[in-house]
């Protein structure tokens, strides 16, 4: 019995083929999972950067107006009227501008496109100042916010939709604070592994 040379030849051709195309297709689905991977981080990292950003600045613009308060405390009980007058009027305004910049971040943290809402929840959730009702500003004697944690730290997920071959992305970062006058806020920022 005689083999016929031509069929084989295709048949082996034709397996050649099918196996450097299997091989092909392994390497790209390998790619876009790569790539999914690179914009979950990235999507992650653009929430972590935008969020902190919006926090620092929240928390440095409201311990420089307790500086403000310190500072005017004294001429609210100064024995001259008009002094006690402007120091009340200037306490009553650094007050309502605190409460404007709680609002005003409250706004820009819900309004975060790349972060997901269990993560914007974990923001406001972990702001570093004692609040009633999360709407206003517990006071100290001195007028000023009163600090309710001096280190806090925060972990950070994306908004996309996680399938099981690509763990999550989470970032976690820990923010320090000296006190309620500190206006340099320490942020050290890590990936977490699962």
């Amino acid at each position: 019995m005689k083999l016929n040379e031509k069929g084989s030849s295709q048949i082996f051709l034709c397996l050649l083929l099918l196996l450097a195309l299997s091989g092909v297709t392994a390497l790209v689905l390998n790619k876009v999972i790569h790539l999914k991977k690179n914009r979950l981080r990235y999507s992650s990292l653009l929430c972590l950067r935008e969020s902190q950003y919006y926090e620092a600045k929240f928390i440095t613009e409201v311990n420089s107006i307790n500086l403000l308060l310190v500072s005017t405390l004294p001429f609210k009980y100064s024995g001259i009227p008009y002094v006690a007058q402007a120091a009340n009027a200037t306490i009553k305004l650094a007050k309502i501008k605190q409460q404007y910049s709680l609002f005003k971040f409250y706004r820009k943290v819900y309004s975060l496109k790349n972060c997901s809402t269990i993560t914007k929840a974990i923001i406001i959730q972990n702001l570093p100042f004692d609040l009633n009702f999360k709407t206003t500003f517990k006071r100290d004697n001195d007028e000023t916010t009163t600090l309710k944690l001096k280190k806090f730290s925060i972990r950070y997920f994306s908004i996309e939709k996680v399938s099981l071959k690509i763990r999550p992305i989470i970032f976690k970062s820990t923010f320090t604070l000296d006190n309620n006058l500190d206006t340099e806020v320490s942020i050290y920022t890590r990936e977490e592994s699962i």
